[in-house]
C-alpha cells in the first residue's frame, strides 16, 4: 500500500505546486469527478482490511506457537 499512500502524496504535493485541487487533477485526467474521493476512501478501506488480516496471521501463528509449546511440555 506505500505505492498508493506514495501516489497520494504525489498527488497531492502536485496540486499544491500547481494551485489546484486533487480532485481536479484527476477530473481532468479521467473525467470523473469523483475520482480523487474514492481514491482516496479505496486506499483506507484497503488498508483498514491489510491491517485486519495481518493482526489475525500474527493471532494464527502466536496460538500455533502456544500448541507447540505446550506440545513440547508435555512429551
Amino acid at each position: 500500500m506505500d505505492k498508493h499512500h506514495d501516489f497520494l502524496t504525489e498527488l497531492e504535493e502536485y496540486s499544491r505546486e500547481m494551485k489546484v485541487s486533487p480532485a481536479t487533477v484527476c477530473r481532468a485526467a479521467t473525467g470523473n469527478p469523483r475520482l480523487y474521493g474514492r481514491l482516496v476512501t479505496r486506499i483506507r478501506q484497503t488498508q483498514a482490511q491489510i491491517d485486519k488480516i495481518k493482526a489475525e496471521m500474527a493471532r494464527q501463528r502466536s496460538l500455533r506457537e502456544k500448541s507447540r509449546s505446550h506440545g513440547q511440555g508435555a512429551q
